[in-house]
């Protein structure tokens, strides 16, 4: 079956529950929680709670203290004898798109390579593999 890396799991530190953007109330009145800027300054740290941690959003362009701002692949679909392939970009980045047959190290094929945007994310096609065949894809951002 086919199957999209989005990135490894990182588990949750029960001391910092993951931010929500939601209005709190506070007093009688409605304000935003604030992330403590010493959980936005530790690279292993994941302040908005989207499972990148800040050294990763870093690499990516993306925000650490925005939820909604992450690089993933959002969708794997069929295409004929082809996938479409979409995930999020940054403008100014370069990104290049993999496959494996498994998750191993040094078992990755670039099938997509020098690829950018002017939006937030990027579309390709890429030849399917044979029917039954196990794959995984994974986009890298790589700097221009």
């Amino acid at each position: 079956s086919l199957k999209h890396l989005i990135r490894p799991h990182f588990p949750r530190n029960p001391l910092f529950p993951p931010h929500r953007s939601s209005p709190t109330a506070f007093s009688g009145a409605s304000r935003k929680k604030q992330i403590p800027s010493s959980k936005k300054q530790i690279p292993s740290s994941d302040p908005d709670g989207d499972g990148q941690d800040n050294e990763g959003e870093f690499s990516a362009g993306t925000a650490p203290v925005n939820a909604a701002s992450v690089f993933r692949i959002h969708k794997i679909e069929p295409a004929g004898d082809h996938y479409q392939i979409t995930f999020s970009a940054v403008p100014g980045n370069v990104y290049q798109v993999e496959r494996s047959a498994e998750l191993a190290f040094g078992t990755w094929t670039i099938v997509a390579d020098d690829l950018s945007t002017a939006g937030s994310e990027i579309q390709i096609i890429v030849p399917a593999e044979p029917v039954r065949a196990r794959g995984f894809y994974r986009a890298r951002v790589t700097r221009p």
